[in-house]
């Protein structure tokens, strides 16, 4: 059984509050993570807003 796990988003241009959009849905079947278009999702994604350590 499928299980969503997360989202991908991207800055959609319009003002608050709608300026992000969700661009991309993800999956957790079987131990492996899967996106709504179906491409395998490395689970190793790129930092997200507020997550990367200020130096």
């Amino acid at each position: 059984m499928e299980k969503q796990v997360g989202y991908y988003f991207a800055p959609s241009g319009k003002p608050y509050p709608d300026n992000w959009i969700i661009t991309d849905v993800i999956y957790e079947l079987e131990g492996s993570l899967f996106s709504r278009s179906g491409n395998l999702v490395d689970g190793n994604a790129g930092a997200s807003s507020g997550d990367e350590t200020v130096s």
